[in-house]
């Protein structure tokens, strides 16, 4: 009967050892040859997001667009301000860059249902969020399921509901929620309207 040798288990750990050091130092080698091209895929992934973070706020209320701008840019998002659809038309045709459209439902009393389809057709695409006051949900539901219906025909995704102002804390992680799992926020027309 053999009787186990103690220099064994020295030589798998010598052996072993020898491996991790070898493949640590091609594996070292590697990223050294590789670097440049991941510090540029980095750049190239930064400028990216650097695009798809500018937004536009629509809304008559020179408080209200600053509230929301002071949120977007807490977010990471450069903001732009408009008061006007008119306006926000402009602002987009001449910023290919903006992937996010905050808008006022009630604004110009015509719901953004222009908008919605400018933006369904706009090459660059944009995520549109809309909002109304609770009672103007009582006062004009049809005109909310009107624009509920066109927003679905439109848009590849459903639409999800609307918020209302106040901004509270549950609407904010919602949007938050949203902006970081992003089915919704990317570079495809569709409109997002969330409920509180």
């Amino acid at each position: 009967m053999k009787t186990p040798s103690k220099n064994k288990p020295r030589s798998r750990f010598k052996k072993t050892l020898i491996r991790t050091l070898v493949g640590t130092a091609l594996a070292g080698l590697v990223l050294t040859i590789l670097k440049p091209d991941f510090n540029n895929l980095q750049n190239s992934q930064n400028n990216e997001n650097q695009k798809n973070n500018i937004a536009l706020v629509v809304d008559d209320n020179p408080r209200t667009r600053d509230r929301i701008e002071v949120y977007l840019q807490d977010r990471g998002y450069t903001v732009l301000q408009v008061a006007t659809l008119k306006q926000a038309k402009t602002t987009l045709q001449n910023n290919p860059d903006i992937s996010k459209v905050v808008s006022d439902m009630d604004l110009t009393k015509s719901y953004p249902k222009n908008l919605s389809n400018y933006l369904t057709h706009r090459t660059e695409g944009a995520s549109l969020i809309n909002w109304v006051y609770n009672n103007q949900i009582n006062g004009n539901l049809e005109n909310i399921e009107e624009f509920t219906l066109h927003s679905t025909i439109f848009n590849s995704d459903d639409v999800a509901g609307f918020f209302s102002r106040p901004f509270t804390a549950y609407l904010s992680y919602k949007v938050d929620h949203m902006t970081k799992t992003n089915a919704s926020f990317n570079l495809q027309p569709k409109t997002i309207i969330l409920k509180e």
